[in-house]
């Protein structure tokens, strides 16, 4: 199939899953997505199984890559230093940035940390 007609489809199903208006209808479709927690764990499988193979070029992601998803991340940008209501902690932190360059798809990572706010 197609990889256009692999993210239509990928499309559509969100359209009849979730809503024909979701937001994320439309982003697939030009090869971007967001993986949060809401989204129903068939669509987001697929999602990641869509980043994994390179079909999904940009992936945006809630603390839900902390969750234990691995994907062949180059780059992460982190942009608060908090995890839900509470900030995170060490091990979360480290978790996270550990999420790139992971050795069974790339040689390295880069984490960036962009806080625009002041840190209470």
């Amino acid at each position: 199939m197609s990889l256009e007609k692999l993210k239509e489809k990928l499309s559509k199903d969100i359209a009849t899953q979730i809503h024909e208006e979701y937001f994320l209808v439309d982003l697939i479709k030009k090869g971007i997505a967001y993986h949060v927690g809401y989204i129903p764990s068939n669509l987001r499988r697929r999602i990641e199984d869509q980043f994994v193979k390179g079909k999904l070029r940009f992936l945006f992601c809630t603390s839900t890559l902390i969750e234990g998803v691995n994907l062949p991340a180059d780059n992460l940008f982190i942009t608060s230093n908090k995890n839900g209501q509470g900030k995170f902690d060490k091990v979360s932190f480290q978790n996270l940035i550990g999420r790139v360059g992971r050795v069974d798809f790339n040689l390295f990572g880069n984490a960036f940390l962009i806080i625009t706010e002041k840190a209470p």
